[in-house]
């Protein structure tokens, strides 16, 4: 496996992070290069002439033509604090060298400081970290090292541990891996970032050919950890295999070509024609359903109705046929929007909801959804 640049980058290792800033004067003296790289400048008037004394340990200084009194720590998080600048140095290190989160019980323990102080150090920086980046926007091609495999071309389901990144582990199947492309391709029209588009599109295409089973005209579930196919249907899975390809189909009609198999063996096999709702699992082998309840806490209602949802929009949009969709709204219908996706509202009609006080029920057509 070729080595990843983003995860191996160098980083400031600790006995270099203690040489460089382990005592309070060394931080002191970075503090101070970091707000004033060309020479003090008062806070108050911006003059550079000043005076320094220490009180407490801590260098002040005072401006010769206001007389404003500052120390290097003024105005920031770290003004009024008790602590060494030392122990906040290390809390940054510590937070910012970290993949993962640090939690306050671990800066707790590395810092010898209690846990409230932890937790208040910690959501300081976290907080001042915010505000810095909340200004700043990305650009170029900005990667995510950590949860995308590009040889495998699929989501990792979780990163709790080491032995999580393989093939066959919790929650790294087609269903988490399409629901990811399908929200990142839409966020790359709504953004109308091209690189984003065109990534989760190509790999989408990969992922429903690698997932489709020409034999039973149906989804696979996932790649087991040996890497042979797991024939067998989950139904969340299935339905958003079905929503990507539905959905990529209205800019490339290629990514319609197994719905109607696909379509056929959902509405054969999975839903209950008897009792209604859809089975949960589905064998891979005789395409029977599994005992099992149909609604539960991770499953309900609302996920079949998506499922059909998303079917019936981009079907009728496929056919060159208006989306007719209706809504109870308690207040101005501007701005509505065909579920996920782009329309034009070619019709409007709005009548009183019986029983829903407040509401209206308002019928919509929509035209050139995409």
């Amino acid at each position: 496996m070729p080595m990843n640049r983003v995860q191996f980058q160098p980083g400031l290792s600790m006995p270099e992070f203690l040489r460089r800033y382990g005592t309070d004067a060394q931080c002191e003296a970075a503090l101070q290069i970091a707000r004033w790289p060309s020479g003090f400048a008062c806070p108050g008037c911006g003059g550079a002439a000043r005076t320094s004394f220490r009180r407490q340990g801590r260098l002040y200084w005072q401006c010769g033509v206001c007389q404003h009194q500052c120390s290097v720590t003024s105005g920031t998080i770290f003004e009024s604090t008790k602590l060494p600048l030392s122990l906040w140095f290390l809390a940054m290190h510590l937070l910012t060298q970290a993949k993962n989160n640090v939690s306050a019980l671990e800066l707790h323990r590395h810092l010898g400081v209690s846990y409230p102080t932890a937790w208040l150090m910690k959501h300081k920086l976290l907080e001042v970290m915010r505000q810095r980046e909340d200004c700043r926007q990305l650009s170029g091609r900005v990667e995510i090292d950590q949860f995308y495999a590009p040889e495998q071309g699929l989501f990792w389901g979780t990163l709790h541990r080491a032995q999580d990144k393989v093939l066959g582990s919790r929650h790294t199947d087609f269903g988490h891996t399409a629901k990811a492309l399908w929200m990142i391709e839409r966020i790359g029209r709504l953004a109308r970032d091209r690189a984003l588009t065109e990534f989760a599109t190509a790999e989408a295409h990969a992922l429903l050919r690698r997932a489709y089973l020409d034999d039973t005209g149906s989804w696979a579930s996932r790649l087991r950890g040996d890497g042979s196919l797991d024939r067998g249907k989950e139904w969340w899975i299935y339905a958003e295999l079905d929503q990507v390809a539905a959905t990529l189909a209205l800019s490339d009609a290629s990514f319609a070509r197994p719905l109607a198999q696909t379509y056929r063996f959902w509405l054969k096999h999975t839903v209950d024609h008897e009792r209604h709702e859809v089975w949960g699992w589905v064998s891979g082998g005789d395409s029977q359903p599994a005992a099992g309840p149909k609604i539960h806490q991770w499953k309900n209602g609302y996920h079949s109705a998506e499922h059909a949802l998303v079917a019936f929009i981009t079907t009728q949009a496929l056919q060159g046929k208006p989306v007719t969709l209706y809504y109870a709204f308690s207040t101005s219908t501007i701005g509505v929007r065909p579920y996920f996706f782009v329309g034009t509202t070619v019709a409007r009609r709005t009548e009183p909801l019986p029983g829903f006080p407040g509401r209206q029920k308002t019928r919509i057509v929509f035209e050139a959804v995409r």
